[in-house]
């Protein structure tokens, strides 16, 4: 699901504002950005950045790691026990929500090349992509 402007209203974002957002390598150029600025402080913004060098893009950094991205999430995923795994429901709010948006077909647009690589993306993968068509 693209949290686009062009695809969600902000009232609608605003229920699926989640409770961590983890942000590294570089800058976002996308309509997500300025939704999650207006819930800064909603949510905490976890920033990986291997120099330290704070790079602020949602304004509401509660915590810089400094290490690299690998590095992070090899040991969040070792320090994982059964109680903190993923029950999906996020997931699936989000999943139920973006089957029931109507989405015109342009074949060989940027949101058909999009579709076409997020529908071979593994079951229980979340991933979010972002794009500018001016880049």
């Amino acid at each position: 699901m693209c949290f686009d402007t062009r695809y969600i209203t902000e009232k609608k974002f605003a229920e699926f504002v989640p409770d961590v957002v983890i942000s590294y390598g570089g800058n976002i150029i996308s309509g997500v950005k300025d939704m999650l600025r207006k819930y800064a402080g909603k949510y905490e913004h976890w920033l990986i950045q291997e120099d330290g060098t704070v790079v602020d893009l949602f304004k509401s950094i509660t915590i810089i790691f400094e290490c690299k991205a690998e590095y992070f999430f090899e040991r969040r995923v070792d320090g994982i026990d059964d109680r903190q795994k993923n029950d999906l429901a996020y997931h699936n709010v989000i999943k139920e929500y973006a089957e029931s948006v109507i989405r015109p077909d342009f074949i060989y647009s940027n949101v058909w090349a999009i579709k076409s690589v997020v529908e071979k993306v593994p079951f229980g993968s979340i991933l979010h992509l972002s794009i500018n068509e001016a880049i």
